[in-house]
């Protein structure tokens, strides 16, 4: 991070990182709901907060997925066309679009928590590298 151009400093580093450990604990927490989930036969029921593509181990965690200006794209964008060409909400946008049936879900803690955040970052190259991922 300390690279990037639109880094400029620790106020901006921090919020940087917080967002991007925020989704990554996010997912091992849903990887081990799901597992449970799966061990106890109720795979069928289990509803992940975050759907695939938007996942952490969808678009982070492939070493093979998306690198450079269609991280960037994907991650800042409203809206971007899949390597599979379906068009599916930016990452920022479908976070920012979570919503329960009750308002009072984690669905919308999440929705909240990503309503200000903005990608500092100007390098998808750079961002990729970073050892979270």
């Amino acid at each position: 991070m300390r690279k990037d151009k639109g880094m400029n400093g620790e106020l901006d580093r921090l919020p940087q990182f917080t967002w991007i450990l925020f989704l990554k604990l996010l997912d091992d927490a849903e990887k081990v709901r799901e597992d449970e989930a799966f061990l106890q036969g109720k795979i069928d029921k289990y509803k992940p907060l975050i759907e695939s593509p938007h996942r952490w181990r969808d678009w982070a965690a492939d070493d093979e997925g998306m690198s450079d200006e269609d991280l960037l794209e994907f991650i800042n964008n409203d809206e971007v066309t899949l390597r599979d060409g379906t068009k599916s909400p930016g990452l920022f946008a479908y976070l920012r679009s979570l919503q329960s049936a009750t308002g009072r879900d984690r669905k919308d803690v999440i929705r909240q928590v990503f309503n200000d955040v903005t990608n500092r970052m100007i390098s998808g190259a750079l961002l990729r590298d970073n050892d979270i991922f």
